[in-house]
């Protein structure tokens, strides 16, 4: 009697069975996927432009403003120097000069020179003879000496019978209070002058600066004043970690949940 062995199963034992097939999806699934797709694309990239804008818009903003204040006090300095010239200089504590830094927190010191007081820096001396070659009517302070490590500069102008500068800490230029920059704030703020550089903030650490296919968001405008041609810098990285990700998620879960609808 023949014994049973290891053969193959019989057709009908493989029907019993049927294999499932993939089944393409229709014609208008497929119509209704793309266009959900293109449609949550599209969508997604206006809020992401709606969102650069504003920002954007508000970076410069804040730089119009900050520029404005620091034009307005530098020409408040100029203001102060024309002073000092004009009125007769005394000597000791009385002089109105000396108390000028604690009225002033951005001025640090007050110099002057005059016939029996020589400038004791050359610096001085070469700014105070620059400023006296310009005319009469057009004669403003030049700047003697730029210090970028403290952020500091010094103003001298020429006047009879005395000359006068002042030394001036850029970060203290306008009142924090008034300043529209968080010390701590993503915007690096830079005042330039023949390459160099007064740091009032610093910003974001490039390390920690967010990675994005463009500079971010950069002023960049001249003081308006002829005596510190200081050129006002600021810059802020943006990048795609900085997208309103919860309003993207937001929008594609409701193109998905109207797409299933309609469907």
């Amino acid at each position: 009697m023949p014994t049973a062995g290891p053969w193959p199963a019989t057709d009908a034992a493989a029907s019993s069975h049927p294999r499932r097939r993939w089944r393409p999806l229709p014609r208008r699934g497929l119509a209704w996927l793309a266009g959900t797709t293109l449609l949550m694309l599209l969508g997604a990239a206006a809020i992401v432009r709606w969102d650069i804008a504003a920002r954007r818009e508000a970076f410069a903003a804040e730089a119009r403003i900050a520029h404005r204040l620091l034009s307005q006090s530098a020409a408040q300095l100029d203001a102060v120097l024309a002073t000092l010239t004009l009125v007769s200089p005394t000597v000791g504590a009385d002089e109105p000069a000396a108390r000028l830094p604690a009225l002033w927190p951005a001025v640090l010191a007050v110099q002057r020179s005059d016939a029996q007081h020589p400038w004791p820096d050359a610096t001085l001396a070469a700014a105070d003879a620059q400023s006296r070659a310009l005319a009469a009517g057009q004669r403003h302070a030049v700047l003697a000496a730029v210090d970028p490590a403290l952020g500091h500069y010094t103003l001298v102008l020429a006047g009879n019978p005395a000359s006068w500068a002042l030394r001036v800490d850029a970060r203290r230029l306008v009142p924090a209070g008034e300043w529209p920059l968080s010390d701590t704030g993503p915007v690096r703020a830079v005042l330039l002058i023949d390459g160099h550089p007064l740091v009032l903030h610093p910003g974001t650490p490039a390390a920690q600066q967010p990675a994005g296919l463009t500079p971010g968001f950069a002023f960049a405008k001249q003081l308006a004043t002829p005596s510190q041609r200081f050129e006002l810098r600021l810059q802020r990285a943006t990048g795609p970690a900085q997208w309103p990700w919860a309003w993207l998620l937001a929008w594609a879960v409701a193109c998905a949940a109207a797409a299933g609808g309609l469907a």
